[in-house]
C-alpha cells in the first residue's frame, strides 16, 4: 500500500512472480467514473473510494485464500475493511520522498492518475502502525527480499 508512484504495482508483480501467489492491482477495479474524474485532476472523495473497495472486497472473497493485493488503501478504515476476516493478512506500506513520487509520476505512459492528486493522497496517507514500512526509494530487488523476509518470519 502507499500512494501513487511508491511502486505498489511493480513490487506487487515481482513478488507475484517469485511466490507464484495470485496478484490483483487495485486499479484494475476502478469505475470508469472514477478513471475520469482522477484523469481529469479531481480527487476521489469517500463516496467513490467504497464501491471501488467493495468491488476488491468481492474479488477478494471471492478469489483464492493466498493473494497480493497493490492498493493505495491509504486509509485505517479501507484497510480494515478490506482485510476484515482475512487470517494473516499483511500491510506492506511504501513511502519515500515527494519529490520520488513526482519523478516516478512524470515518467509514466498511459496512467490515468494525474499527478496533480499526489498532494490529495499524501494528505490523506495514514500509516498504519501494524504494517512493514520500507523506503520505497531503494532498488526493487531489496524491496522484494525485504517483503519476503517479512513474510516468511
Amino acid at each position: 500500500m502507499g500512494v501513487s508512484g511508491s511502486g505498489k504495482s511493480t513490487i506487487s508483480s515481482m513478488l507475484s512472480k517469485i511466490t507464484g501467489i495470485e496478484y490483483l492491482d487495485a486499479d484494475d477495479f476502478h469505475s470508469r467514473e472514477n478513471i475520469n474524474k482522477m484523469k481529469s485532476g479531481v480527487p476521489l472523495e469517500d463516496e467513490d473510494r467504497w464501491p471501488w473497495l467493495d468491488s476488491i472486497r468481492l474479488k477478494i472473497q471471492t478469489g483464492h485464500q493466498d493473494f497480493i493485493l497493490a492498493c493505495s488503501a491509504l486509509k485505517e478504515v479501507y484497510r480494515k475493511y478490506l482485510s476484515y476476516e482475512i487470517d494473516d493478512t499483511r500491510w506492506i506500506c511504501l513511502l519515500c520522498e515527494k519529490y520520488i513520487l513526482e519523478e516516478r509520476l512524470n515518467s509514466r505512459d498511459n496512467h490515468f492518475f494525474s499527478k496533480e492528486l499526489l498532494d490529495s493522497q499524501l494528505l490523506s496517507l495514514e500509516i498504519p502502525a501494524d504494517a512493514l514500512v520500507i523506503d520505497a526509494s531503494e532498488r526493487p530487488e531489496i524491496i522484494v527480499d525485504k517483503i519476503l523476509s517479512y513474510i516468511n518470519e
